[in-house]
Parts: C-alpha cells; sequence; structure tokens
C-alpha cells in the first residue's frame, strides 16, 4: 500500500513540475514495492522514471536556430 501511495506522490510532483520530488517519491515507491513484493506497483513507477529520464533528456536537447 505505501508503494502506490508514493506513485501517486510522484505522480502528482512530476505534473507539477517538481521533478526532484517526483524522482523521490518513485525511487521510494520502487523500494517500498520491493520490499513488500507488491509488484503491481512496478508498472506506475517504471513507467514515471522513464517519463523523468525523458524529460531530462528533452531539456539538454539542442535545437538548430
Amino acid at each position: 500500500m505505501v508503494a502506490i501511495s508514493h506513485v501517486g506522490l510522484g505522480w502528482l510532483h512530476y505534473e507539477w513540475n517538481d521533478l526532484a520530488q517526483a524522482e523521490h517519491h518513485f525511487n521510494e515507491g520502487l523500494a517500498q514495492a520491493r520490499l513488500w513484493n507488491h509488484w503491481d506497483s512496478l508498472l506506475s513507477v517504471a513507467l514515471g522514471r522513464a517519463r523523468l529520464k525523458v524529460r531530462a533528456g528533452m531539456s539538454r536537447l539542442r535545437y538548430p536556430s
């Protein structure tokens, strides 16, 4: 139950563009899911962490002027 709560908070912070807190909650959700064998939360955790990585990569892109 704790894992899915962290995942929800991760998505909330992601929507608020607070990416550091979103990453923290996704990582905590992953740790709790592993600890308590709550594998149902892993899909949401994986998707959230992937979106954070995509967004981080997008911020480093340089567009030609």
